[in-house]
């Protein structure tokens, strides 16, 4: 648990320097740094689990199989149903990739964006649409899912290079 609890702790202190909101990587503090306090850690982080029980939350062991977690998900791709929103996500890389392929797994109408031309083709292989205009794309998304290297590169994507010019151009909460 130590490695990863200083990993998302120098997340945090970026984010705190740059000012940029991150608010799940803030939970994910919280969580490892609680797993911390509760002894855990020489605990491989993949059991994490482990640390709810500690605080007695019912073992998820206990919460049904893996066949049962399987049919839940088909479940909900199918209440999703054709009219499923559309979700645009910037950043193909380590993290995005994969939320973006379960996404489109989901039955979610997927569009991604990256600059690396080789997580593009992986992408569409898996039955992503991607996109190089992403001001045209976000424009009709739901949802816009950032999952880029850098605050900076965050901010570009949002503001854009002059700092008007980005996704969210024109939205009177960024003003």
């Amino acid at each position: 648990m130590t490695i990863i609890a200083k990993d998302v702790g120098i997340v945090m202190d970026e984010a705190r320097l740059s000012l940029f909101p991150a608010p799940l990587s803030s939970v994910a503090e919280q969580v490892f740094t609680a797993a911390l306090g509760a002894g855990f850690a020489r605990v491989d982080d993949g059991n994490i689990v482990k640390m709810w029980e500690y605080f007695g939350v019912p073992s998820v062991m206990d919460q049904g199989s893996e066949e049962e977690a399987k049919e839940k998900a088909k479940e909900l791709a199918v209440e999703a149903g054709p009219e499923a929103k559309k979700v645009l996500v910037v950043g193909l890389g380590v993290m995005g990739l994969p939320m973006a392929t379960s996404l489109v797994k989901a039955g979610v109408k997927v569009v991604g964006y990256d600059i690396s031309l080789k997580t593009l083709d992986a992408f569409n292989a898996a039955g992503g649409k991607t996109t190089s205009d992403v001001l045209a794309e976000a424009k009709d998304a739901d949802v816009v899912l950032l999952a880029t290297v850098s605050s900076a590169h965050a901010e570009s994507v949002l503001f854009g290079a002059d700092g008007k010019s980005g996704i969210a151009q024109g939205e009177s909460e960024f003003d």
